[in-house]
């Protein structure tokens, strides 16, 4: 039910900043370009690690929102639920073109969701999954889901693929990311085969990207983000 009353609205991409400078408990965000300190009433919007972390999180929360309200709608049939979903993706799929894409170098940088693709998968597949378990009822039009899929989801989806990249978690969070949404979304069938065949895929890190005790061949450092992709990529095949 407060998901229903949440408001929502596009922040920019302003700066390539990951979410550590990001202190929630003394920022709000008042409009698409405005932020303050809500302790001492201080416009933060000048400040482009304060904005580029404020957009991580703002989004990561909308997607969130969306996968509660599409298990609300599963529970209880009300049409209110996917009601807010859709108005909210239309509101991405409006704004989204307008959204420059930055990121570090480490990263792709064509996402507009997020600082980096990486930032990006973290939270993606919440919101897709919940437009995919909600699509079909009557409130989405045949031009909606177009739009929606073609225009956003299918627009990240191909930033994820873009970045193919060797053995290391990144990757692993890439490909996880654009082989369930194809899955969820039952098209664009050729990239999931790049995301389980190809040469940076699925069986290739399952066949190379550890070592013979079984640790992540990124030193070890990065085992468990190394291991969960591919373990949330293979509950969903």
């Amino acid at each position: 039910e407060q998901d229903l009353k949440m408001a929502f609205g596009i922040q920019p991409q302003i700066h390539p900043d990951y979410c550590a400078f990001f202190r929630k408990s003394v920022m709000k965000a008042e409009s698409f370009y405005r932020i303050k300190n809500t302790k001492t009433g201080e416009d933060l919007s000048k400040n482009a690690q304060v904005q580029g972390a404020l957009i991580y999180h703002h989004n990561r929360e909308t997607f969130e929102a969306m996968k509660r309200m599409a298990q609300a709608y599963q529970k209880t049939g009300d049409l209110r639920y996917p009601t807010k979903i859709r108005d909210i993706l239309l509101e991405y799929v409006h704004w989204y073109r307008f959204l420059p894409p930055h990121s570090p170098a480490a990263t792709s940088a064509r996402i507009r969701i997020a600082s980096s693709t990486l930032d990006g998968s973290y939270f993606f597949y919440e919101g897709l999954s919940a437009y995919a378990a909600v699509r079909n009822t009557p409130v989405f039009g045949p031009e909606d889901r177009r739009r929606i899929e073609e225009e956003f989801f299918g627009e990240i989806i191909a930033d994820f693929y873009a970045h193919n990249d060797t053995f290391s978690n990144i990757q692993l969070h890439h490909l996880s990311s654009s082989g369930r949404a194809v899955i969820a979304l039952d098209r664009w069938w050729n990239l999931l085969g790049e995301a389980v065949y190809g040469d940076n895929g699925f069986h290739a890190f399952a066949n190379q990207g550890f070592t013979p005790d079984g640790s992540s061949g990124e030193a070890g450092v990065y085992h468990y983000f190394g291991l969960y992709p591919l373990l949330e990529f293979a509950d969903e095949m």
